[in-house]
């Protein structure tokens, strides 16, 4: 995930991704738990989702695939998820994208 626009190494667009996911279920559960949890792990989870966010929508605008539409409807359905799924993805729309250009 390296390009103009940013200048991101792969391994920590994961790290990032997976980090949001592990603070928005830690933010959860002590909601749910009730549990005594500072604040800053609820800022945490909210910044760490906003970035994947961004790394995300920034990877989609700059590629040129199909069903963009699709993959904003799923992050605002999905936050949290949503990021790792394109992800795992990103692979696979390359390709796609690499034979639809050609």
């Amino acid at each position: 995930m390296e390009y103009s626009a940013f200048k991101l190494n792969y391994k920590l667009v994961w790290v990032i991704v997976i980090s949001s996911v592990l603070f928005s279920i830690t933010a959860l559960l002590s909601i749910f738990q009730q549990w005594v949890v500072p604040q800053v792990i609820t800022h945490s989870a909210i910044i760490l989702s906003a970035a994947a966010w961004l790394i995300v929508i920034g990877d989609m605008a700059y590629r040129k695939f199909y069903h963009k539409s699709l993959w904003v409807i799923f992050m605002v359905l999905f936050p949290s998820i949503t990021p790792v799924v394109y992800l795992f993805q990103r692979s696979k729309l390359e390709r796609i994208e690499s034979k639809i250009s050609i």
